[in-house]
């Protein structure tokens, strides 16, 4: 008899369309101690598989009409829900969600959501003793400074933190199986290997089953023993991770396989003119620390960075989150007031002119992409009256070539006409996404900001707004600034690539120069945490050890040195300059400097 089982498990859905089929499955096992990968693009059917083990599947409109689903030989689907909730939930079974932001109270501290956790389930535990062990959890997540993050909220953990604060809450209980839904799926690519490390970690310490969801077949590869694809609701291929992933015999596999890999394209250098020019910009917060009521904080978001874009070319942004990616380019927006610096465009000031109409230009020929579509567009709004918003502001249409207007934005997105009578609700992720993208058009802006334009969407949107944002660019001759943590997505786009670390750039260069031959420590860092397609286990993944610095209180010396495998004394203390290895191509590190000086390459 397997760990856990499914037999035989059909669901249905109800909507106004009819009575649709959501899952399939003839049979699925996991035996005691196994990572059981099941993967498959968005709608397949994966989180409704999830919640129907848990009984948490909201029936109507959902309809379990037969089958199993076995934990040791008991069969869930016939336990009533408070035996659910004394019995499995938590202490059996518990899930790590897709969102942390969602699974968590915005308005407890993390505090309060463990103890009360850790209460429920442990009768007779005093609070005393359930923040001791919140304590203790943290630690064993690797939470740095685990008594500060509890009393903190929600919000001001960042997406690595909150992550590990579920992992932690799913431990609470002694559950030995535990579901694991796109755990990683919006992290970077350093925070995401450091997440499934210690979920490996964890495993082996305490004897856990695993299931683990995710659209990402590299991913799966790396950390399942066994995988599952999963299309339209049924397991269409099954077998060891090896085999699905090195040799799929399934067209859908190959083509989730496809999907992962990384398309070397050539860098196209523009010799085009200058569109937009960034000197010595800066960008501090004053803070307060409530915990350790510290007032006036300065935190460096943004150190001292400057770059330019000519006409017609995608300058990707790399670097993990809280590198100060996205605010470098909302004050570049002037969504943030700069500290210090200067920004041009077509050769104007647009922080000494934003009062005037050369300001208003500037935000008409400037749109932004935003991360989530879910959270950028009203849900109050019908998507013809989303998409028209700039053309309201800028232009003044009647109804009708209002309404043709944007009939024509959400073609060239591909999307219907009819679209213009929905609410975002009404769409999947990469829909929403081709929605924003067809909003920032409607000004017919000359620079468009992607600030993580795939990161929310599985691998085959994602590759079909990859082929959109191409087509539009070369369509309208757009320029583009990317901001994106997955490298893959920053080369299939970018001519030339800034990677930013603590709020400064540490390398810039072509794209194909910087993914051929990175040479800062960090860069190199950032390609050792992808999983390649094909390869499994995790030996392949290196991690980046140590905490990302508190840009409140940066590193003396090099920003980098705290976490940099090839530091030395001398990167304690010295600040390095810029070491360039071609025209385009600069470094900031000591021992590109070292090596210059000798006459030899560099790392």
């Amino acid at each position: 008899m397997a760990f856990f089982e499914i037999k035989n498990l059909l669901v249905r859905h109800k909507s106004f369309d009819g009575v649709k089929t959501v899952l399939d499955i003839d049979k699925l096992t996991v035996e005691k101690g196994e990572t059981y990968g099941l993967v498959g693009e968005s709608g397949q059917g994966k989180t409704v598989l999830a919640l129907t083990i848990l009984k948490l599947l909201q029936c109507p409109p959902g309809i379990i009409e037969q089958g199993e689903i076995l934990l040791e030989g008991v069969n869930l689907l016939k336990k009533t829900e408070r035996s659910m909730q004394a019995e499995i939930r938590g202490k059996r079974i518990a899930m790590i969600f897709q969102d942390p932001m969602s699974c968590l109270n915005p308005v407890f501290t993390i505090k309060d959501c463990m103890v009360d956790a850790l209460r429920q389930n442990h009768k007779g535990m005093s609070r005393k003793e359930a923040v001791s062990q919140a304590v203790k959890l943290l630690q064993e997540v690797k939470l740095a400074d685990p008594e500060s993050t509890l009393v903190k909220y929600p919000h001001q953990l960042s997406g690595g933190q909150r992550q590990r604060v579920i992992i932690a809450l799913a431990l609470c209980c002694g559950a030995d199986f535990l579901i694991a839904d796109e755990p990683t799926r919006n992290l970077d690519v350093t925070i995401q290997a450091s997440i499934l490390k210690l979920l490996r970690e964890l495993q082996k310490k305490h004897g856990m089953t695993v299931l683990f969801i995710a659209n990402n077949l590299s991913l799966v590869g790396a950390f399942c023993d066994r995988v599952g694809i999963l299309r339209d609701g049924r397991i269409v291929e099954e077998g060891t991770a090896d085999q699905v992933v090195s040799h799929p015999r399934e067209e859908y596999t190959r083509l989730l396989r496809e999907a992962c890999e990384t398309k070397l394209k050539p860098t196209d250098d523009s010799q085009e003119e200058i569109l937009l020019r960034v000197e010595h910009l800066k960008k501090y917060f004053d803070i307060n620390d409530e915990v350790r009521h510290i007032r006036h904080q300065s935190l460096k978001a943004v150190d001292d960075v400057s770059f330019d874009i000519h006409s017609g070319e995608v300058l990707g942004i790399v670097g993990e989150s809280g590198c100060g990616k996205s605010t470098l380019v909302n004050t570049i927006l002037e969504l943030f007031e700069p500290t210090a610096g200067k920004v041009y465009f077509e050769g104007k000031d647009i922080f000494g002119e934003s009062n005037g109409s050369q300001g208003n230009a500037f935000k008409k020929n400037v749109q932004i992409v935003f991360q989530d579509p879910y959270w950028s567009l009203n849900p109050r709004w019908l998507v013809k009256d989303i998409v028209a918003e700039p053309l309201d502001v800028y232009e003044k249409l009647g109804e009708a070539e209002r309404l043709i207007r944007v009939e024509e934005l959400l073609a060239m997105v591909g999307l219907p006409g009819d679209a213009c009578y929905k609410y975002p609700h009404e769409f999947s992720g990469g829909e929403r996404q081709r929605i924003a993208i067809a909003r920032s058009l409607a000004s017919n802006p000359k620079l468009v900001v992607l600030d993580e334009p795939t990161s929310s969407i599985d691998v085959f949107s994602q590759n079909q707004i990859l082929d959109l944002i191409k087509e539009l660019k070369k369509k309208f001759g757009l320029t583009n600034i990317l901001i994106s943590h997955d490298l893959a997505v920053v080369h299939e786009l970018s001519n030339r690539i800034a990677v930013m670390y603590l709020g400064k750039i540490v390398e810039f260069g072509p794209a194909r120069e910087i993914f051929e031959h990175p040479r800062h420590p960090y860069t190199q860092a950032l390609f050792d945490a992808i999983p390649r397609v094909g390869d499994t286990g995790m030996e392949g993944i290196r991690t980046l050890e140590g905490q990302i610095p508190s840009p409140i209180n940066p590193p003396s010396g090099c920003p980098f040195h705290t976490r940099c495998p090839m530091a030395q004394d001398r990167c304690k203390e010295e600040v390095p300059q810029e070491t360039y290895y071609s025209e385009r191509h600069y470094v900031r590190c000591l021992l590109a400097e070292e090596q210059q000086e000798k006459g030899g390459d560099v790392l």
